[in-house]
């Protein structure tokens, strides 16, 4: 059931709803970087609670991605990893380059590239490296799970969902404890945290094996399920910003976030685009969400944020009363997001994509002789 299920959804075509999200998740990366350098979001319970709401963006980027890689082999093992070093390390080393030269002009050494680029990657660049040991292991992450049938699947997710949860509930109980004096509590229910986890794994490992998990779910739950784990999600997302303007305590990844992108998931699920110029800006925006993530952060909001006019409207938002001045917040981070929307729509073809071309050549010329090697 499941192989055949993998293999219709491999003949459908690219689905815009994905696309959305992809790209409404990109533009909360942009707000998660661009609205700590507005002094009204500085240190503040609003700032804490739009980060609250906007972090949902990283898990919901494992999830995707473990939802597309966590599948069949296309070809063979090696190809796989080609395919993935052309469309994640090509743009993260084309990028950098751009990068480099344009901020670095005109001292430019191999030293200092090489300096630059340890810096983004440990940096705003650390969802890469995080994520590309997950891919590697996508193939065989595949072979184990497809061995477990729907109804183990359903007990995995319960559990990881569970886990999850009870992290959540954990820090607002212990949270509570410390408002109303009851250290005791607090205590009680650190003690649980050990014995029980509130989280299957650390890090963002489980929450891309969730991607897997969500496909193998939306195709076996009922729709009155389905939806209401849309809903859920959602409430999670709100309860996450709620609780981070309160200051209450949070892990990275927090799991109320997991919670709002498995969620989301679901809800996305129902999101129907029209057919024409929606979609195809859908789809447009999705592919440009990767080079955006390289290219926002690093380039267009530091040369935006060098400018008088970026500094003056930045001081205007705390001038404002509250609703304007998070009016004209979102506008920013809009501005930030369609600037670098623009520049990777003109980079991607002119730059990445050539190089993608020309690496994926010498690599499929390169791969025959080492799968015959392997072999030997």
């Amino acid at each position: 059931m499941s192989r055949m299920l993998e293999t219709a959804a491999a003949r459908r075509p690219r689905q815009a709803n994905w696309d959305l999200l992809r790209g409404l998740s990109m533009l909360l990366v942009v707000a998660v970087h661009t609205l700590p350098t507005l002094p009204r979001f500085q240190e503040s319970r609003l700032g804490a609670a739009a980060a609250g709401f906007c972090m949902v963006c990283d898990p919901v980027f494992f999830m995707l991605s473990g939802y597309f890689a966590i599948r069949p082999l296309r070809g063979s093992l090696g190809s796989y990893v080609l395919r993935k070093a052309s469309t994640v390390l090509m743009p993260l080393v084309v990028y950098s380059l751009v990068l480099y030269v344009t901020l670095g002009w005109p001292s430019l050494s191999p030293g200092g590239y090489l300096a630059c680029l340890a810096d983004y990657l440990s940096g705003g660049w650390w969802f890469v490296p995080a994520l590309v040991p997950f891919l590697l292991l996508a193939p065989f992450l595949y072979q184990m799970l497809e061995g477990l049938d729907d109804r183990w699947i359903r007990r995995l997710a319960v559990l990881c969902l569970s886990l999850f949860g009870w992290g959540a509930i954990s820090h607002l109980l212990a949270s509570l404890a410390g408002l109303v004096g009851r250290p005791g509590v607090s205590r009680l229910v650190t003690i649980g945290t050990y014995f029980v986890p509130t989280e299957p794994l650390r890090g963002y490992f489980p929450v891309f094996v969730m991607g897997y998990l969500y496909r193998r779910l939306s195709a076996t739950l009922s729709e009155r399920a389905r939806r209401r784990a849309a809903c859920a999600g959602l409430g999670a997302l709100v309860l996450s910003a709620v609780c981070a303007g309160l200051v209450v305590p949070q892990d990275d990844p927090n799991q109320l976030w997991v919670l709002a992108a498995f969620g989301l998931m679901f809800a996305f699920e129902f999101t129907c685009i029209p057919e024409g110029a929606a979609t195809r800006a859908a789809v447009w925006v999705g592919k440009r969400s990767f080079s955006i993530y390289l290219l926002h952060y690093y380039l267009v909001l530091r040369l935006l944020g060098a400018t008088p006019a970026w500094t003056g409207a930045a001081a205007l938002v705390s001038d404002l009363p509250l609703p304007a001045g998070v009016a004209l917040a979102a506008l920013l981070v809009l501005g930030v997001f369609a600037l670098t929307l623009l520049l990777a729509s003109v980079l991607d073809p002119l730059v990445l994509a050539p190089a993608q071309r020309l690496f994926d050549r010498l690599s499929g010329a390169a791969l025959p002789r080492l799968e015959k090697r392997d072999v030997a």
